[in-house]
């Protein structure tokens, strides 16, 4: 079903041509973004003429993000900029990461897919999932996301909802058994590195079929 669908960057078709919306977009709806907000307050500090890299550990967060990222696709952080990070930052991003690479082993983490594009033809939505992996010594198959955030909020537990029905649609013969959700602080929590664990998420698919019926829905109203 996945290799007939087709996907424009992050834009997302069914077989039939159609466009339709991504799982970020209808998990934050009707929420305001968090990204939207930081991004807004990140051109004011630009517009009064500071540098908001400086001015909040925000970025500690994010970087310890490229750190991984990047460990797992190159198996190195040596080529991450950190031009116009502060060595306050840097240190308390490498604390995170170091705490990451410390849960994987712990974890015994196999990496299985990643950036995976799917769509649900009977949902019609899209998503794109982090990493799947085996964990542990039973080598339970399970959706690994990342967010930036000092909270988990529950449009972040609606998304992995709808990552884990988007994976297991495509792949009946190979569901997953759960979900991680690694949470890298940030502001007053910049370092900090959280595992949180889900078998299932029930509710909050059904908070995501609901979403996913009112954001088609608000075209009409």
């Amino acid at each position: 079903m996945a290799r007939e669908t087709t996907f424009e960057g992050h834009i997302y078709r069914l077989k039939d041509g159609k466009r339709v919306s991504g799982c970020s977009t209808i998990a934050e709806y009707p929420w305001p973004s968090k990204f939207r907000i930081g991004m807004y307050w990140a051109l004011k500090m630009v517009d009064d003429g500071k540098d908001p890299r400086q001015e909040s550990d925000v970025d500690a967060g994010t970087l310890a993000h490229e750190f991984i990222h990047a460990y797992l696709k190159e198996g190195t952080i040596k080529n991450v900029d950190q031009s116009g990070y502060s060595p306050d930052q840097s240190n308390k991003a490498e604390t995170a990461y170091l705490n990451f690479l410390q849960w994987e082993s712990e974890k015994k983490i196999k990496y299985v897919a990643s950036e995976v594009q799917l769509v649900s033809e009977q949902y019609r939505y899209g998503g794109t999932i982090d990493r799947v992996a085996l964990v542990g010594d039973k080598e339970s198959l399970r959706i690994i996301d990342w967010k930036v955030t000092n909270s988990i909020w529950p449009g972040h537990k609606i998304q992995l909802a709808g990552y884990i029905n988007l994976w297991n649609e495509n792949n009946l013969d190979r569901p997953v058994q759960g979900c991680h959700l690694i949470r890298l602080g940030k502001d007053e929590q910049a370092g900090s590195f959280q595992d949180n664990y889900w078998d299932g998420l029930p509710l909050h698919w059904e908070a995501c079929q609901l979403l996913l019926q009112l954001y088609d829905m608000r075209k009409q109203i």
